[in-house]
């Protein structure tokens, strides 16, 4: 028996399949999703900043755009992050990019900042719950 899939429902799937969004947290690590308590969470804390991989592991989506939100395991981690924001396209810190390293913590969120100025980005990773700079990198 041949099963048939409704018009709308393949449109829907094919459209998501190359819109290109990351989803909304990335897991950057083998296996099935964790439990909140057994993973670290880094999110972007402002829109123009992208984390592109960790551990060297890319987690880019089709447009090449970073992902928002990432879930690591516990432990240490390199952390690339990008700077991208079109209106400073023409000043030093435009397209920036650092590799952080962290020792993350589970059950923990931290927050991944950066800043473009005249003399170029900076970069900061900051535990959300404490306020402490766990990393940073830049002026």
């Amino acid at each position: 028996m041949v099963t048939r899939m409704p018009a709308v429902t393949l449109f829907c799937a094919v459209l998501a399949s190359l819109s290109g969004c990351c989803p909304a947290v990335w897991q950057a690590y083998p296996g099935d999703a964790r439990a909140a308590s057994d993973v670290a969470r880094l999110v972007a804390a402002v829109p123009e900043l992208r984390i592109h991989a960790v551990d060297g592991e890319p987690t880019m989506c089709l447009r090449d755009t970073g992902a928002r939100a990432v879930d690591v395991a516990p432990g240490e981690h390199d952390v690339t992050v990008r700077w991208c924001r079109p209106e400073t396209e023409y000043l030093p810190g435009y397209g920036a990019v650092a590799v952080l390293r962290i020792d993350a913590v589970a059950g923990r969120t931290y927050q991944v900042s950066g800043r473009a100025g005249l003399d170029g980005a900076s970069f900061m990773v900051m535990d959300a719950e404490t306020g402490r700079v766990v990393s940073a990198t830049g002026r």
